[in-house]
């Protein structure tokens, strides 16, 4: 990524490289020379912002370092979701900031907030107002963690499906058909709809390797078919699993993707797989177009691909997430980081980011009338955000998480019975010194 000045272009070096800690001790004097004297003129205060730096990100980090010039330089370190997974970047944070300031800002997936939380500045002093006027209410209650201000959410994800418009044509009435898809149909007609595709093809794809993806795929079913949010993992018991496992059965049996394939896609692997294999509908986050695109497939293809609801059993339920900046405890620069949370988050810089990634903004202003009745995308967004569920927060999320992905990933594999993975299941909620076996 061009531009990030001081830090090298792949992190992975940090990472992977056996130096890691020794680069983290001279941290100082390899981001600050001028704190010891070896530089004549005063720097401006850099800003060091970890995140998947975008290109739509990097115009506006340049753009705020022309304004500030002199005073305030945002350099971007690049953690691209092209070559690390969720998981992989939550690791990769714990790292930096266990002992050392070299990151200033750092970007985290809202469920992480009780675990960042205690490496996180207190946010009430430069951003409380910013958070309460500016955000959406669906996004603020990420932004806390007990009464503390620890975050502000740049972006909400959701789920959401796409399908592909040339092969749904070749069967269907696709006007009436395309209108219903956007307002969620139920699976048992998406499975009618998949029927007609070709019996070697895939019809339904979705993530369901041993990560976070098929966590939120798992809270999405059982809300759904049990008609209600799941607010704690301890509301987890037999009859609520089973429906669950029942409907994700259904779902794995209709897919047209053999099990041992569908236990192994993550984002990257489920869209390439969708996209070659001649796919006809994908489980995905407002942002898959885009991030096709940058796996180098032409626009001749994407052109191709509609977004719907995700379909449903009883009841309508999209998970959100989303990613939350936050402040370092031990930056030096919170200040500095405030006003360049706050120029991130601003209407223009949340239209640029909308138009270029596909994101759901928190600002609260492009969902005004005005801005829904030029943007069917953005009416879609928003009419969507009242069906949303919400991911347990809980301190112990991600020993939880763990344990659901694994044996549901051993459950989709099929190793695993639907009473044996409900037992593993709850006995490891139950147990906080349980171990994956």
């Amino acid at each position: 990524m061009k531009n990030n000045r001081s830090l090298p272009q792949n992190i992975s070096s940090y990472i992977f490289g056996a130096t890691l800690l020794s680069l983290a001790g001279l941290s100082l004097f390899y981001l600050n020379p001028y704190d010891f004297g070896l530089g004549g003129v005063s720097e401006p205060e850099k800003v060091y912002f970890a995140d998947h730096i975008s290109e739509v990100y990097l115009e506006i980090i340049n753009e705020f370092n022309e304004i500030h010039e002199g005073e305030i330089e945002v350099v971007p370190v690049d953690l691209p979701f092209e070559k690390f997974t969720t998981n992989e970047r939550k690791e990769i944070l714990f790292r930096f900031l266990r002992g050392n300031d070299v990151i200033d800002i750092f970007v985290v997936d809202q469920i992480w907030i009780p675990r960042f939380a205690k490496w996180g500045a207190d946010l009430n002093v430069y951003l409380h107002d910013f958070v309460r006027d500016s955000l959406i209410t669906q996004s603020q209650q990420s932004a806390y963690y007990g009464d503390k201000l620890v975050s502000v959410p740049i972006h909400l994800d959701m789920g959401v499906m796409f399908y592909r418009k040339d092969l749904l044509q070749k069967h269907f009435d696709f006007e009436s058909i395309e209108t219903d898809l956007s307002n969620s149909i139920s699976y048992e007609r998406l499975f009618d709809i998949a029927e007609k595709h070709d019996a070697n093809l895939p019809k339904y794809v979705f993530q369901a390797d041993n990560y976070e993806s098929l966590v939120c795929n798992f809270v999405e079913l059982w809300a759904s078919v049990n008609a209600r949010e799941l607010t704690s993992y301890e509301d987890i018991d037999s009859v609520s699993a089973l429906k669950t496992l029942d409907a994700l059965e259904l779902l794995i049996k209709n897919s047209g993707v053999k099990r041992a394939t569908l236990a192994q896609l993550n984002e990257t692997s489920s869209f390439s797989y969708f996209l070659e294999n001649h796919g006809l509908f994908l489980r995905g986050w407002p942002s898959s177009i885009m991030d096709m695109k940058s796996l180098g497939y032409s626009d001749s293809l994407l052109n191709n691909i509609g977004i719907a609801a995700l379909p449903h059993f009883m009841e309508k339920s999209f998970i959100i997430g989303g990613w939350n900046m936050m402040i370092s405890n031990n930056s030096t620069k919170k200040v500095e980081a405030a006003k360049f949370i706050k120029f991130l988050m601003s209407h223009d810089s949340q239209r640029k980011i909308y138009k270029s990634r596909g994101h759901v903004s928190t600002n609260i202003n492009l969902y005004k009338t005005s801005e829904l009745e030029k943007d069917e995308n953005l009416r879609f967004f928003s009419n969507m955000l009242n069906y949303g569920v919400y991911r347990p927060v809980d301190k112990q999320y991600t020993r939880q998480s763990d344990i659901l992905s694994y044996y549901l990933n051993q459950f989709v594999k099929g190793e695993l019975t639907k009473k044996e993975t409900i037992h593993k299941i709850i006995t490891g909620m139950e147990q906080e010194d349980f171990i994956l076996r």
